[in-house]
């Protein structure tokens, strides 16, 4: 039925001046050397089964060679300017004024000098750049423990992936695409990732992060929903996420915050808000962790709150309290017990190590958003905006195809399981 009322949203589409800017800035996560993920077989296509989801895109002179994946790819994003910048003021207005409050913006086409130039999905890999909390979490003495360990990683996740002062959108995954990419840890193996677009309407994305050495492994899938709030956009983050044990037996379910973007009629930045959920069944510890959003006068920005307790005591093992943007603190029941401090923006993550894209498939994600990366780069927002649209229309093209052919699209790198999505080669 939501996928439904999905296919009934209409398309927005504004049209951009053909004026182009200097973009100085770049995305971050150096290409140093590509370590393999493990080998995925591909679905094989039979009967009325298809698993190739876009034409392959045709490689052109714009995919300048002689610009290395270090020089494109590394760097800050800067901060998106509406106020200051009238075409650009311009163009967004036109866009609200097609929009009512409430408006599913899932189909609505941003304009490209407010694109991020990296995909969804390797913004979810930024979220997870912290190897070492991650595998360190299985090392925790007692399930009170490990909860207090994954409870730290959920926290710093989200400013791990903030990479621009704000306002600024991912490109939306093409179905099909999939990004992949490893973080070597000195201590242990390296930490593997792997993203796949699993559907486009409604738009999922399904994750998986592992370890083998060390034995615990992250999967999930989300489920982005953004909605027109006036002067904002919220985008509910529907999904779950579980970080698994294997030598504990344990499992650590997450919900997840909703994203807002404000002011994006002046300079837009992002914050959290919302009750997240950590869970552990087998041990009963549950963490209930609050996001705030700022007051409209006063109050402190990028506030999160909340507890850690035993199902069967009455009382909290600790309270949260801090800023996800940096500096948090557990405090004990124990007065006994020291306060646990740790600050997001300290706890910096390590470069991700990803395929040269010369080296990658067709639908990889810097490879299939190449020309529109390049082109944002040298501030070329027609060539942008053209690259763009093409691989929407390719997409477009080949749903209908299979529509009018009763064709299943079938996902390459995960499977269905209950209401959510595994990795094939989930570690057992």
């Amino acid at each position: 039925m939501l996928a439904a009322q999905a296919k009934q949203t209409a398309v927005v589409v504004v049209e951009e001046v053909d004026h182009t800017s200097a973009v100085n800035s770049l995305i971050p996560g150096s290409t140093i050397e590509w370590i393999p993920p493990s080998d995925v077989e591909s679905s094989s296509i039979k009967n009325k089964e298809i698993s190739s989801p876009v034409s392959a895109p045709n490689e052109t002179a714009e995919n300048d060679a002689s610009l290395s994946d270090e020089t494109l790819y590394e760097g800050t994003i800067d901060q998106l300017d509406i106020e200051g910048d009238k075409e650009k003021k311009s163009v967004v207005l036109q866009l609200l004024s097609q929009l009512k409050l409430g408006t599913d913006m899932t189909r609505v086409t941003s304009p490209v000098f407010a694109l991020e130039r990296r995909s969804l999905l390797e913004m979810y890999a930024d979220f997870l750049s912290r190897p070492r909390m991650f595998q360190s979490i299985t090392e925790g003495d007692s399930p009170e423990e490990r909860m207090i360990r994954t409870t730290k990683y959920f926290l710093t996740a989200f400013f791990s992936g903030k990479i621009s002062s704000g306002g600024r959108k991912p490109y939306n995954p093409i179905l099909g695409e999939f990004f992949e990419c490893t973080w070597n840890n000195s201590d242990y193996d390296p930490v593997k990732f792997t993203a796949e677009q699993v559907s486009h309407n409604p738009p999922i994305t399904a994750l998986h992060l592992e370890s083998p050495s060390k034995r615990v492994q992250l999967t999930g899938h989300v489920w982005s929903k953004p909605k027109f709030l006036g002067m904002a956009v919220g985008v509910e983050l529907d999904g779950e996420i579980c970080i698994s044990l294997l030598e504990h037996d344990e499992e650590y379910l997450f919900t997840l915050p909703t994203v807002y973007v404000r002011s994006i009629l002046t300079l837009p930045w992002v914050e959290l808000g919302g009750v997240v959920k950590v869970v552990c069944r087998k041990s009963g510890y549950q963490g209930t962790l609050e996001f705030h959003t700022k007051p409209s006068y006063g109050g402190v920005a990028n506030g999160v709150s909340g507890d850690i307790r035993d199902a069967s005591s009455t009382s909290a093992l600790c309270e949260i309290s801090g800023v996800w943007t940096g500096e948090m603190k557990m405090t004990f029941g124990d007065p006994g017990r020291e306060p646990v401090v740790f600050d997001a923006a300290k706890a910096a993550g390590i470069d991700k190590i990803v395929r040269p894209v010369s080296e990658q498939g067709d639908y990889e994600s810097r490879r299939l958003w190449r020309r529109v990366t390049l082109a944002l780069k040298r501030g070329d927002r027609a060539k942008a905006k053209q690259a763009k649209e093409e691989l929407e229309e390719r997409q477009r093209r080949d749903e209908r195809a299979r529509v009018e052919n009763v064709l299943e699209y079938r996902p390459k790198l995960f499977c269905r399981s209950g209401n959510g999505w595994l990795f094939n080669e989930s570690l057992r």
